[in-house]
């Protein structure tokens, strides 16, 4: 919910959101075709845009990246450590290791390159999604995508799923502190035992939400169409078409010169 509310009320709000989504996008593919050099220079720029533009705290804006980070290194395991017999230890290739009986575990140097380029990459794409989600409203990125053609349908799942992900997080926090006003959630056993009923009320109140939403849209005369509120004041100033254009090309010659472009 707070993330949502950054959303409405950042410092770049009144941007076009189709030329934010486009930046984003733009730098995003840019992200998946570079160097790490590049990458990290597209995570410099683009957590300027957030924390300074956009008026993100950056308090806020490091736990998020910390949080992303996070899945970044459960994966690295699979790209750092080998197994193999101890008589076959690649030593080129080998960093580090030790010998568990007649076997040797190590980490690979390939291991080690691949782990920082997805770390890079990992780190410029995440920056570019947060730019779009910390300050594109979600309604107005509805809007973008019903530009693009996206099915209608589509659209309004993603509205309604949306929605529901505040209402039912309401609900659960709710039940939860009921749970622990009545000494709940004490013990392993205790807390998987109120963690299943939670669920389960969690769900019922779900089925019971989406009933009357359907009866409130039906209601109102919905004829297969959610209509949402949308800013048209949009304002951009010079100086962020400016940056931008300066910005993507420095980014598209940088990566031209490191592939000998030059």
């Amino acid at each position: 919910m707070q993330l949502d509310a950054y959303a409405y009320g950042n410092h770049l709000r009144m941007l076009p959101p189709t030329y934010k989504a486009g930046f984003a996008m733009g730098v995003l593919s840019i992200a998946f075709l570079s160097h790490v050099p590049v990458q990290l220079m597209i995570f410099c720029w683009m957590s300027i845009w957030i924390v300074k533009y956009a008026g993100i705290p950056s308090r806020l804006y490091i736990r998020l990246i910390g949080l992303a980070f996070v899945f970044v290194v459960l994966s690295l395991p699979a790209l750092l450590v080998e197994v193999t017999q101890g008589k076959h230890v690649p030593a080129a290739n080998a960093a580090c290791g030790f010998a568990v009986a007649d076997w040797y575990v190590y980490v690979s140097k390939n291991g080690l390159d691949q782990a920082g380029r997805l770390a890079a990459r990992a780190l410029a794409a995440t920056s570019c999604l947060y730019f779009l989600m910390l300050t594109v409203p979600f309604n107005e990125l509805l809007h973008v995508l019903r530009r693009l053609r996206i099915p209608e349908i589509v659209l309004e799942l993603m509205l309604v799923m949306y929605r529901f992900i505040f209402v039912l997080l309401d609900v659960a926090a709710n039940i939860r502190v009921a749970q622990l006003s009545r000494g709940g959630h004490n013990g392993f056993r205790n807390t998987m035992q109120d963690m299943g009923r939670l669920f389960v009320q969690v769900f019922v109140c779900a089925m019971e939400k989406q009933r009357k939403l359907a009866i409130g849209l039906a209601a109102r005369g919905f004829e297969g169409t959610i209509r949402v509120y949308q800013v048209r004041d949009y304002k951009m100033p010079p100086r962020y078409h400016v940056e931008v254009v300066i910005g993507v090309l420095a980014l598209i010659g940088m990566e031209w010169w490191m592939r000998g472009g030059l």
